[in-house]
């Protein structure tokens, strides 16, 4: 587990803190900083503890804000700088502002922070500096007597250039005096940080080792995310290719059905004129029928007149023979003499014209037929 890094902030990062101390003891949120801050590994869980409160008990804003304050000054200037970044990052943009100007206007100086004329305000912030430090001592050595205690009574309307050098020499003798008596004690607490050191190093071995096993993880990956890529590659150009192919064979499905489409449309349309075709036909095989059967009947009726003419004129042949053979009966022996012979020429032509007067009749009878069968 990573420990925090201990050990005291700039003088003038100190400084800083302490002359804010009642602003931000009263604008901070300490619950949302310290988690941050033991995010970062700036505090612990003990710190954390000891300032929002342990075992059910919690301390009051004001005393977290000032239990948070006093933790960042035993953080190294490191634990001071991601306190300010901390104090961005929760939404304290004011007290950040206020912090970074007093640290500004105490550069240069490290016993008068601001660098202002020396006035009252002046004398209190030095006064507020030795209270400090006094409380520093009498936590280092609580035998410290009250002869070095400082009178904060150092506000009054006279001598305040003398009151200022007075109290900056007492500061520096103070402050002389606590790094003493923190040395004798630091000893005890190098040993101790040294342990720390010594768990840290091994803390970062057994770090470095999975580290190492990390890297080689990593290089594995790498490799098989160049693999991936490559194939990935292959994969987009396969894909290209596909797409192409689809784009021609969508190409293709619609020329193919335009080509339906039409080939559909003709079909319609020889469906109509096979429908217009098919009722044409029934409407001729309709007249052929009717004219078929008009025609057996007219032929049947001409076969009936030829008969009827035919034993017309066997009739008449009959007739006529009959005719011929009375006349040839009646008078035999004219036909031996010119004279008979134009006697029988006379009566022969009365007899013929007699049967000329029946031919005739029959003659318009077989026309009046055969014009009858033409008109049909």
């Amino acid at each position: 587990m990573i420990k925090p890094q201990r050990g005291k902030v700039t003088p003038q990062q100190e400084l800083c803190l302490q002359l804010n101390k009642e602003y931000l003891m009263e604008e901070l949120d300490s619950k949302e900083i310290v988690q941050k801050l033991r995010s970062k590994f700036i505090i612990d869980k003990n710190d954390e503890e000891n300032i929002l409160g342990a075992g059910g008990v919690v301390n009051p804003r004001r005393e977290q804000n000032s239990r948070l304050v006093d933790t960042i000054v035993m953080r190294r200037p490191q634990g001071f700088v991601a306190f300010l970044q901390t104090l961005e990052d929760t939404g304290h943009e004011a007290a950040v502002a206020k912090l970074r100007e007093t640290l500004q206007e105490s550069k240069g100086s490290t016993h008068v922070p601001l660098a202002t004329a020396v006035d009252g305000a002046r004398l209190t912030d030095q006064a507020t500096r030795i209270t400090i430090l006094e409380k520093r001592m009498k936590k280092v050595n609580p035998d410290c007597t009250k002869s070095d205690e400082v009178d904060n009574q150092t506000t009054d309307d006279h001598g305040y250039e003398g009151d200022v050098d007075r109290l900056n020499e007492r500061v520096d003798d103070l402050d002389t005096r606590l790094r003493v008596i923190e040395n004798l004690e630091h000893h005890a607490e190098v040993s101790r940080l040294q342990q720390e050191l010594d768990e840290a190093r091994k803390e970062i071995d057994n770090l470095m080792g999975a580290k190492a096993d990390q890297s080689k993880l990593i290089k594995e990956l790498q490799g098989k995310n160049a693999d991936l890529a490559k194939l990935l590659t292959q994969k987009s150009e396969q894909l290209e290719k596909a797409k192409e192919k689809v784009e021609k064979l969508e190409k293709r499905i619609n020329d193919m059905e335009t080509e339906n489409r039409c080939l559909r449309n003709g079909i319609t349309r020889l469906q109509t004129q096979a429908q217009e075709a098919d009722s044409t036909i029934k409407a001729l095989k309709k007249t052929v029928a009717e004219r078929s059967e008009k025609h057996e009947k007219d032929m049947m009726r001409m076969r009936s007149d030829k008969l009827r003419d035919r034993k017309a004129f066997d009739d008449f042949k009959k007739h006529v023979e009959n005719q011929f053979q009375t006349l040839a009966s009646q008078s035999p022996r004219d036909a031996q003499t010119p004279k008979s012979r134009g006697q029988n020429g006379t009566a022969s032509n009365g007899k013929t014209q007699g049967a000329k007067l029946n031919f005739p009749k029959l003659q318009q009878k077989g026309q009046s037929s055969a014009s009858r069968t033409r008109t049909n």
